[in-house]
């Protein structure tokens, strides 16, 4: 279990703008929930999301997959 709070900051990789686009739309309507998106530049730190594709993964994960 994880808390979301108005700190969240979304970092996506630019293959996952969208996503992080409609992540973002989904929590401020269902939730009233406001957060903010950077593109992912910097190391990973908690308490945030981060919507990233590391193509070394294509391979193993199929166009579908996904690894948390």
């Amino acid at each position: 279990m994880f808390i979301l709070s108005d700190a969240l900051k979304i970092y996506y990789t630019k293959a996952c703008k969208k996503e992080a686009d409609f992540l973002k739309r989904i929590l401020l309507s269902e939730h009233q929930l406001p957060v903010r998106l950077a593109e992912h530049h910097t190391a990973v730190t908690t308490g945030n999301v981060y919507l990233l594709i590391s193509h070394a993964d294509f391979g193993t994960l199929g166009p579908e997959g996904y690894q948390l």
